[in-house]
C-alpha cells in the first residue's frame, strides 16, 4: 500500500512539474517599440536612414493596460491577470553610416510591473498566504539592427524602401514578462510613400524565436506587421520652424496554429521641428482579444538628431510654391 501511494506522490509531482514547464513567463507583454530613425510613426519605421555622421536619439515612456488576461476557454470567464500594468521606459539611438547604412540599437525596461504573474493558476508551487512571486522591474529585450535605404531621396516626395535585420536578446526580463524567452532574428521591410501633406508607412517583418507557451497558447516564428499615415495639420511659431502633425497606425502579429494573434490601433499628436526634433504625446487599445494586445495604452517620445549638419524636413513634405 505505501510502494502505492508513493508511486501515486511522484506521478502527482511529475504532472505538476509538466504542467509548470508549459506555463513559461518569456512574453513580451508591451509589444510597442519605438522606432527608430528619421521617419517613423510610434512603432512602425519609414525606409529613411539618419545622415551619416549623425546620431538619432529616441527617449519614450508608455503605459499599457492589461496586456495579458487569462481566461477559461468555455465560457471565457477571468482566471488570471498574468500582467495587469506596465510602465515602460526605452531608450534607443540609431548611427548614420555611409552608403545609406545605420546601426541601431534600443532597450525597454519596465519600471512598474503590477500583475499576478503566474498565481492562481496552478503553475505556482505557493499556496495559501505565499501564493508565489509578484511581477517586479525588469529590463526587456536588448535589440541590435542595421538597416540601410535602397529607394528615394531623403527630401524628395514619393516612393521609398529599405531593409533592416533586428537581432533581439532578453536580458533578464523573460522571468517578468518584460521579454522574450529566447533570442530572436527578424528581417524586416520598410515602405514609404510621401505626398506633399499625406504620408503612407509599411512595416513587415518575419521574426524567427524558440517557442513559448503559456497553457493553450503558443508563441514562437511570426508575421510582424504595421502601418498607418501622417499628415500635417498645422505650422506653429512667427518662423515656422515647428509643425503639428497627427498619425495612425495600425500593428498585429500572425503566428502559427495556436499562437495568439494580437492587434492594435495608436494614435497620436507630433510637433516636429525642421531640424527633426519632435515629441509624439499619444494613445492605443487593443483590437483584438489576444496575449499582448493591451486594452489600452498611453505614450510620449522623444525623438532628437545630434549635431545634425542640415536641416532635416518631416516625414509629410511641404509643398514649396
Amino acid at each position: 500500500m505505501r510502494r502505492t501511494e508513493l508511486v501515486a506522490v511522484a506521478l502527482l509531482l511529475c504532472a505538476r512539474s509538466a504542467f509548470a514547464q508549459e506555463a513559461s513567463t518569456g512574453f513580451a507583454a508591451d509589444r510597442l517599440r519605438p522606432g527608430l530613425g528619421p521617419a517613423t510613426l510610434a512603432g512602425a519605421e519609414g525606409a529613411e536612414t539618419t545622415p551619416r555622421g549623425q546620431v538619432g536619439f529616441v527617449v519614450a515612456l508608455g503605459y499599457l493596460r492589461d496586456p495579458i488576461v487569462l481566461r477559461t476557454a468555455v465560457g471565457g470567464d477571468v482566471v488570471s491577470h498574468p500582467v495587469r500594468g506596465q510602465l515602460v521606459g526605452t531608450l534607443g539611438w540609431e548611427l548614420g553610416l555611409p552608403a545609406r547604412f545605420a546601426l541601431r540599437v534600443s532597450l525597454p525596461v519596465v519600471m512598474w510591473n503590477d500583475g499576478d504573474r503566474l498565481r492562481f493558476t496552478g503553475a505556482d508551487l505557493g499556496v495559501g498566504n505565499n501564493p508565489g512571486p509578484a511581477l517586479t522591474a525588469a529590463a526587456g529585450d536588448l535589440q541590435v539592427g542595421l538597416k540601410v535605404a535602397l529607394l528615394g531621396a531623403p527630401t524628395a516626395p514619393g516612393m521609398h524602401a529599405a531593409l533592416a535585420l533586428d537581432l533581439t536578446a532578453p536580458m533578464g526580463g523573460q522571468e517578468q514578462f518584460a521579454a522574450t524567452g529566447s533570442v530572436t532574428l527578424a528581417p524586416r521591410l520598410l515602405l514609404d510613400y510621401r505626398l506633399p501633406w499625406l504620408s503612407l508607412v509599411l512595416d513587415a517583418s518575419v521574426r524567427f524565436a524558440a517557442e513559448q507557451r503559456l497553457f493553450e497558447t503558443r508563441a514562437g516564428d511570426e508575421l510582424l506587421l504595421a502601418g498607418g499615415v501622417v499628415s500635417r495639420l498645422a505650422t506653429l511659431g512667427r518662423a515656422r520652424a515647428w509643425h503639428l502633425l497627427a498619425y495612425v497606425e495600425g500593428a498585429g502579429a500572425i503566428g502559427g496554429s495556436g499562437s495568439p494573434r494580437p492587434g492594435e490601433l495608436r494614435t497620436a499628436l507630433r510637433a516636429t521641428s525642421e531640424r527633426g526634433v519632435s515629441i509624439d504625446i499619444g494613445g492605443g487599445a487593443g483590437v483584438v482579444d489576444a496575449l499582448g494586445a493591451p486594452r489600452w495604452r498611453v505614450f510620449a517620445i522623444f525623438r532628437v538628431p545630434i549635431a545634425p549638419a542640415v536641416a532635416r524636413p518631416p516625414i509629410v513634405l511641404e509643398r514649396r510654391p
